[in-house]
């Protein structure tokens, strides 16, 4: 599970080790077998979102795809499961099972911060910048008529392994 971080419809971030509740988990994966037995899905590598209200989950976006954004390369920190070889090895008729099961996942949470310029940030009101780093709680979301999208300049890898954050680039 991801956790998307969002200011308006803008993604700011992304944490992999996200914590959520076990009934919601089940939940959401019960979502995603439902959606495969619905569609006939048999193989490859699914992106799914999910919104959790009130403790409840919904499905709100299905795409036959590995995820964007570097999610993939946080997938891979964590849980030592690279999807693009995933992938590649289902295309070719290959199983992935004993590769999947033999991934080591990494206690922590490992996530991807957006980097923004304050050219492009300046068009909403107030905001922080700390080390070039927006933070999504410090950027509110303009009325609709006014929403600018945030352009992104970088981003930057983090860890965080219950003690202090790291930076992994």
């Amino acid at each position: 599970m991801t956790e998307k971080h969002l200011v308006g419809c803008d993604e700011v971030g992304h944490i992999v080790g996200a914590k959520i509740s076990s009934g919601l988990e089940q939940a959401a994966r019960d979502l995603a077998i439902q959606m495969m037995k619905g569609t006939g899905f048999q193989r490859g590598v699914l992106h799914l979102e999910f919104k959790f209200v009130n403790n409840k989950a919904y499905l709100i976006e299905v795409a036959a795809r590995v995820p964007g954004d570097n999610i993939t390369a946080l997938v891979e920190s964590k849980y030592g499961i690279n999807l693009e070889y995933c992938l590649a090895c289902l295309y070719c008729g290959k199983t992935v099972r004993a590769y999947i099961e033999q991934a080591e996942t990494k206690h922590g949470e490992f996530g991807i911060r957006y980097l923004y310029s304050d050219e492009c940030i300046q068009a909403t009101y107030d905001y922080t910048v700390a080390e070039r780093v927006i933070n999504a709680k410090d950027i509110p979301a303009l009325p609709p008529k006014e929403l600018r999208p945030l352009k992104r300049v970088g981003y930057e890898f983090y860890c965080n392994l219950g003690q202090t954050e790291t930076g992994l680039v």
